[in-house]
């Protein structure tokens, strides 16, 4: 990820995120530099504009609250999406608990299927979109807009699952423990996601 426009380094930009004169103008030049690749991840996550619009205004709020407890252990862009991804998961758990509430069980037991997750031999490469999909039209305006569209109108949980492993390559483990459900749930989510999109876009 290239760093915010006026820094030379990463290091040079934790410095100025940090010192009190230029805290403020280095977070406003982060903002502008990576709000677009984070609000994207955020809304292949949530599906809509205004909960990706919303999740990305609390991360960067988020970012800005915790400044001084990045230790870098990671690179900063990664770890300012790990807290934008985390935001994301709560607010998909929290949808969740609201359709629970109000008797909507469409994220219930019918969308996984334990056996399913058993019997299913995930491929190797989650960005290998051709090797289940049958052409090479990934390129294609028409059939990336079919493809977003699609992956917009999966499930919650399902569509989580499907971003984090095909755009995001995380493994399974990473993703158990984000989502507090098990790695064989997990792969019956991304199974059933998997199907869906390829009866929708077949």
């Amino acid at each position: 990820m290239h760093l915010p426009e006026g820094h030379s380094s990463e290091r040079e930009l934790i410095e100025a995120l940090r010192h009190p004169k230029t805290r403020e103008a280095a977070f406003r030049s982060l903002v502008r530099a990576w709000h677009g690749p984070l609000y994207g991840h955020l809304r292949r996550m949530l599906g809509n504009h205004d909960d990706a619009a919303d999740c990305l205004q609390d991360s960067f709020l988020k970012v800005a609250q915790n400044l001084d407890s990045f230790r870098g252990d990671s690179a900063l862009y990664s770890w300012v999406h790990s807290i934008a991804n985390r935001a994301a998961l709560d607010a998909l758990r929290k949808r969740q608990r609201d359709r629970l509430r109000w008797g909507d069980m469409a994220l219930g037991s019918s969308e996984v299927s334990e056996q399913g997750a058993a019997q299913h031999h995930d491929i190797e490469d989650p960005n290998a979109w051709n090797a289940w999909h049958g052409h090479d039209s990934w390129d294609e305006g028409e059939a990336l807009h079919a493809f977003m569209e699609a992956v917009n109108n999966l499930p919650d949980r399902q569509r989580a699952v499907f971003v984090l492993r095909y755009f995001e390559a995380m493994p399974y483990a990473q993703m158990a423990q984000s989502m507090g459900v098990t790695e064989s749930t997990l792969k019956a989510l991304h199974h059933h996601a998997k199907s869906k999109l390829m009866a929708a876009l077949s």
